[in-house]
């Protein structure tokens, strides 16, 4: 169960990674703020928690998060940004339905 949450957890962090846009440093203050609030309500329902599990299972998500720019899944994301900002449609279409496809897959694969 546990591992099936965290690959879910993951492939909804890079869908949304890659939709917002990759490598962006500017930051608004909007962001800033959503990011400081994020991080209060963060620690205070960490403060809440009643089960171990439940904070190491947050803990080992924060860290496959962090580490989510060195992984190859996270390459090949950048490398189907560029052929969006190439302005290259149908090779980005193309290879933005594969990757969802091979997560579709391993996703029914950690399912069964």
């Amino acid at each position: 169960m546990k591992k099936k949450l965290v690959v879910l957890m993951l492939s909804a962090a890079m869908t949304a990674t890659l939709l917002t846009g990759c490598g962006d440093t500017k930051e608004t203050t909007s962001e800033s703020t959503t990011t400081e609030t994020e991080a209060e309500a963060t620690e205070e329902a960490a403060d809440d928690s009643a089960s171990d599990q439940e904070a190491a299972l947050k803990s080992e998500l924060e860290k496959l998060a962090d580490n989510a720019r060195y992984s190859d899944t996270y390459r090949h994301l950048q490398q189907i940004e560029k052929l969006k900002e190439e302005a290259d449609i149908t090779e980005y279409n193309d290879a933005l339905t594969g990757l969802l496809d091979d997560w579709k897959k391993q996703y029914i694969k950690y399912k069964s």
